[in-house]
Protein backbone atom coordinates (compact mmCIF):
# COMPACT_ATOMS: atom_id res chain seq x y z
CA UNK A 1 0.00 0.00 0.00
CA UNK A 2 0.97 3.53 -1.12
CA UNK A 3 1.73 6.00 2.22
CA UNK A 4 -1.73 7.84 1.59
CA UNK A 5 -3.84 4.34 1.94
CA UNK A 6 -2.02 4.19 5.17
CA UNK A 7 -2.21 7.08 6.71
CA UNK A 8 -5.85 7.22 5.55
CA UNK A 9 -6.67 3.96 7.00
CA UNK A 10 -4.95 4.90 10.11
CA UNK A 11 -6.62 8.55 10.44
CA UNK A 12 -9.90 6.47 10.52
CA UNK A 13 -9.19 4.34 12.80
CA UNK A 14 -8.18 7.26 15.18
CA UNK A 15 -10.93 9.05 14.25
CA UNK A 16 -13.26 6.22 15.86
CA UNK A 17 -10.92 5.63 18.89
CA UNK A 18 -11.85 9.10 19.48
CA UNK A 19 -15.75 8.71 19.35
CA UNK A 20 -15.92 4.85 20.85
CA UNK A 21 -12.51 4.13 22.23
CA UNK A 22 -13.95 1.30 25.11
CA UNK A 23 -15.33 -0.56 22.27
CA UNK A 24 -13.23 -0.08 19.15
CA UNK A 25 -10.73 -2.68 18.59
CA UNK A 26 -7.34 -0.61 20.05
CA UNK A 27 -4.94 -3.70 17.75
CA UNK A 28 -5.81 -2.81 14.82
CA UNK A 29 -5.40 0.95 15.13
CA UNK A 30 -2.21 0.45 17.32
CA UNK A 31 -1.19 -1.83 14.00
CA UNK A 32 -2.13 0.57 11.27
CA UNK A 33 0.05 3.17 12.66
CA UNK A 34 2.72 0.92 12.90
CA UNK A 35 2.52 0.01 9.30
CA UNK A 36 2.62 3.75 8.81
CA UNK A 37 6.16 3.74 10.54
CA UNK A 38 7.44 1.03 8.62
CA UNK A 39 7.47 2.35 5.65
CA UNK A 40 10.27 3.42 3.49
CA UNK A 41 11.77 6.73 3.23
CA UNK A 42 9.00 8.08 5.62
CA UNK A 43 8.90 12.08 6.35
CA UNK A 44 10.43 11.73 10.19
CA UNK A 45 7.97 14.40 11.41
CA UNK A 46 4.68 11.62 10.39
CA UNK A 47 7.25 9.18 12.35
CA UNK A 48 6.73 11.24 15.25
CA UNK A 49 2.92 11.82 14.86
CA UNK A 50 2.71 8.11 14.71
CA UNK A 51 4.25 7.41 17.80
CA UNK A 52 2.46 9.84 19.39
CA UNK A 53 -0.70 8.18 18.34
CA UNK A 54 0.49 5.39 20.08
CA UNK A 55 1.50 6.55 22.89
CA UNK A 56 -1.51 8.06 23.22
CA UNK A 57 -3.19 4.64 22.78
CA UNK A 58 -1.08 3.19 25.70
CA UNK A 59 -1.97 5.88 28.04
CA UNK A 60 -5.94 5.29 27.18
CA UNK A 61 -5.06 1.55 27.70
CA UNK A 62 -3.75 2.02 31.17
CA UNK A 63 -6.81 4.60 31.80
CA UNK A 64 -9.28 2.09 30.68
CA UNK A 65 -7.66 -0.61 32.92
CA UNK A 66 -7.70 2.02 36.06
CA UNK A 67 -11.41 2.56 35.33
CA UNK A 68 -12.17 -1.27 35.17
CA UNK A 69 -10.66 -1.88 38.05
CA UNK A 70 -12.33 1.39 40.08
CA UNK A 71 -15.63 -0.63 38.71
CA UNK A 72 -15.15 -3.54 39.58
CA UNK A 73 -14.10 -2.36 43.31
CA UNK A 74 -17.03 -0.27 42.81
CA UNK A 75 -19.55 -3.39 42.05
CA UNK A 76 -18.14 -5.16 44.90
CA UNK A 77 -19.22 -1.99 47.46
CA UNK A 78 -15.07 -1.27 48.33
CA UNK A 79 -15.79 1.97 48.48
CA UNK A 80 -12.89 3.26 49.14
CA UNK A 81 -10.69 0.87 47.15
CA UNK A 82 -12.88 2.09 44.26
CA UNK A 83 -12.49 6.09 44.99
CA UNK A 84 -8.72 5.10 44.90
CA UNK A 85 -8.84 3.71 41.28
CA UNK A 86 -11.00 6.49 40.08
CA UNK A 87 -8.51 8.54 41.00
CA UNK A 88 -5.75 6.76 39.05
CA UNK A 89 -7.67 7.49 35.42
CA UNK A 90 -5.97 10.75 34.19
CA UNK A 91 -7.64 14.03 33.50
CA UNK A 92 -6.83 13.92 29.76
CA UNK A 93 -8.31 10.22 29.24
CA UNK A 94 -11.46 9.54 26.80
CA UNK A 95 -12.03 7.63 30.53
CA UNK A 96 -12.17 10.56 33.21
CA UNK A 97 -15.83 11.99 32.47
CA UNK A 98 -16.78 8.19 33.62
CA UNK A 99 -14.54 8.07 36.75
CA UNK A 100 -15.59 11.36 37.34
CA UNK A 101 -18.72 10.69 37.89
CA UNK A 102 -18.36 7.24 39.56
CA UNK A 103 -16.19 9.08 42.15
CA UNK A 104 -18.52 11.99 42.26
CA UNK A 105 -21.42 9.63 43.57
CA UNK A 106 -19.08 7.94 45.97
CA UNK A 107 -17.95 10.46 47.81
CA UNK A 108 -21.08 12.21 47.60
CA UNK A 109 -22.60 8.84 49.86
CA UNK A 110 -19.17 8.57 51.60
CA UNK A 111 -19.86 12.35 53.24
CA UNK A 112 -23.32 11.91 54.01
CA UNK A 113 -22.35 8.53 55.75
CA UNK A 114 -19.97 10.03 58.04
CA UNK A 115 -21.93 13.26 58.68
CA UNK A 116 -24.56 10.71 59.50
CA UNK A 117 -22.24 8.49 62.08
CA UNK A 118 -21.11 11.96 63.09
CA UNK A 119 -25.04 12.64 64.58
CA UNK A 120 -25.08 8.66 66.31
CA UNK A 121 -22.05 9.37 68.25
CA UNK A 122 -23.47 13.07 69.60
CA UNK A 123 -26.56 11.18 70.70
CA UNK A 124 -24.71 9.19 72.48
CA UNK A 125 -22.70 11.76 73.70
CA UNK A 126 -19.43 10.35 72.33
CA UNK A 127 -17.52 13.43 71.70
CA UNK A 128 -14.20 11.80 70.30
CA UNK A 129 -16.01 9.37 68.36
CA UNK A 130 -17.89 12.22 66.80
CA UNK A 131 -14.74 14.56 65.82
CA UNK A 132 -13.09 11.27 64.10
CA UNK A 133 -15.85 10.76 61.76
CA UNK A 134 -15.91 14.51 60.87
CA UNK A 135 -12.40 14.48 60.36
CA UNK A 136 -12.94 10.88 58.32
CA UNK A 137 -15.39 13.04 56.32
CA UNK A 138 -12.98 15.03 54.84
CA UNK A 139 -11.40 12.21 52.50
CA UNK A 140 -14.85 12.85 50.56
CA UNK A 141 -15.34 16.04 51.05
CA UNK A 142 -15.57 17.37 46.92
CA UNK A 143 -15.86 21.25 47.63
CA UNK A 144 -15.30 24.63 49.60
CA UNK A 145 -19.15 23.71 50.56
CA UNK A 146 -18.14 20.71 52.03
CA UNK A 147 -14.79 21.58 53.38
CA UNK A 148 -17.12 24.86 54.98
CA UNK A 149 -19.53 22.37 56.12
CA UNK A 150 -17.38 20.27 57.93
CA UNK A 151 -15.84 23.09 59.58
CA UNK A 152 -18.99 24.79 60.62
CA UNK A 153 -20.09 21.08 62.29
CA UNK A 154 -16.09 20.83 64.06
CA UNK A 155 -16.83 24.65 65.48
CA UNK A 156 -20.11 23.59 67.18
CA UNK A 157 -19.12 20.13 68.54
CA UNK A 158 -15.94 21.65 69.91
CA UNK A 159 -18.01 24.62 71.49
CA UNK A 160 -20.76 21.90 72.80
CA UNK A 161 -18.22 19.85 74.40
CA UNK A 162 -16.71 23.13 76.37
CA UNK A 163 -20.03 24.01 77.03
CA UNK A 164 -20.77 20.30 78.81
CA UNK A 165 -17.70 20.35 80.29
CA UNK A 166 -18.58 23.86 81.94
CA UNK A 167 -21.87 22.58 83.62
CA UNK A 168 -20.62 19.44 84.57
CA UNK A 169 -17.82 21.20 86.66
CA UNK A 170 -20.60 23.56 87.91
CA UNK A 171 -22.81 20.71 88.71
CA UNK A 172 -19.93 18.95 90.70
CA UNK A 173 -18.94 21.48 92.77
CA UNK A 174 -22.70 22.24 93.74
CA UNK A 175 -23.15 18.79 94.82
CA UNK A 176 -20.27 19.26 96.55
CA UNK A 177 -22.03 22.18 98.11
CA UNK A 178 -18.94 24.64 96.81
CA UNK A 179 -21.70 27.04 95.45
CA UNK A 180 -19.02 29.85 95.69
CA UNK A 181 -17.35 27.93 92.99
CA UNK A 182 -20.58 26.49 91.21
CA UNK A 183 -21.62 30.21 90.17
CA UNK A 184 -18.20 30.94 88.64
CA UNK A 185 -18.62 28.00 86.30
CA UNK A 186 -22.41 28.23 85.24
CA UNK A 187 -21.61 31.83 84.43
CA UNK A 188 -19.39 30.38 81.50
CA UNK A 189 -22.80 28.55 80.02
CA UNK A 190 -24.16 30.35 77.74
CA UNK A 191 -27.68 31.96 77.45
CA UNK A 192 -28.37 29.70 74.30
CA UNK A 193 -26.62 26.69 75.65
CA UNK A 194 -28.75 23.38 76.22
CA UNK A 195 -27.89 23.44 79.38
CA UNK A 196 -28.74 26.56 80.09
CA UNK A 197 -32.30 25.67 81.78
CA UNK A 198 -30.45 23.08 84.17
CA UNK A 199 -28.30 26.08 84.96
CA UNK A 200 -30.93 28.45 85.82
CA UNK A 201 -32.04 25.91 87.82
CA UNK A 202 -29.26 25.27 89.90
CA UNK A 203 -28.42 29.19 90.48
CA UNK A 204 -32.40 29.42 91.64
CA UNK A 205 -31.84 26.13 94.00
CA UNK A 206 -28.55 27.69 95.61
CA UNK A 207 -30.26 31.08 96.43
CA UNK A 208 -32.77 29.39 97.91
CA UNK A 209 -30.21 27.73 99.91
CA UNK A 210 -27.96 30.73 101.06
CA UNK A 211 -30.85 32.50 102.04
Amino acid sequence: KGLAALLDRAMAYQERLGSDYHSFPHDDAYEAWESVKKFRGLDPEIEIFATQRQRWMDSENAALLALEAAQAKDSAGQRDQAIGEYRKVPEASLAYPAAREAMGRLCQEGFASCLAGVDKALARGGWDEALQALERSLTYAQDDADRAEVQRRRDAIQGDRREEADFQAARTAYLAGKYDQAKLELEKVATTSKFRAQADAMLLDMRRREA
